[in-house]
């Protein structure tokens, strides 16, 4: 299947992860192999939450830095011990403020394990909205839920608001 239609076929959040701060980010936390991890700094509030699709789960990393104006969520495709991450939302003052870093062709094409392919193999849009940089653990999961299309939690009653 194509990964454009994957990130944006309807996901449900089958765990919600705890936010953390103010200590680095356990290796475990966000496996991207058996032997390579993604590992944040102790200034990030983050969280791993889970969701799932047609037999196949899905890890969500959400982390921000206000102080730096730096927010990443990111989608992985669970593969055995190994995570194929499909896309990226972003924000870094530094370069384009609000973008998305989206892998090209067939799922099954995806390197399993790393966080960046080469060029040809991934695809970046930059997002035309204002460059300010507001985000609280209030709203950030909600970003990256409306991206990656994840809706409500089994045990959610029809029409709850979420977030």
């Amino acid at each position: 299947m194509r990964l454009l239609l994957v990130i944006r076929k309807e996901k449900r959040l089958t765990k919600i992860g705890e936010w953390r701060s103010g200590k680095r980010m356990p290796r475990n936390a966000f496996p991207l192999s058996r032997s390579h991890s993604y590992v944040l700094g102790s200034s990030f509030d983050w969280c791993v939450c889970e969701a799932s699709c047609d037999r196949h789960d899905y890890r969500i990393l959400i982390a921000f830095d206000a102080e730096k104006a730096q927010y990443r969520a990111w989608l992985g495709l669970v593969c055995g011990h190994d995570q194929a991450l499909l896309g990226r939302v972003e924000f870094h003052p530094s370069h384009h403020g609000w973008h998305s870093h989206v892998k090209l062709g067939p799922v099954d094409n995806v390197v399993r394990g790393v966080v960046r392919e080469s060029n040809e193999h991934e695809k970046c849009r930059v997002c035309p909205v204002d460059h300010s940089f507001s985000v609280t653990q209030l709203d950030a999961r909600g970003i990256a839920f409306r991206a990656f299309n994840i809706v409500g939690s089994p045990e959610m009653g029809e029409g709850e608001l979420f977030q």
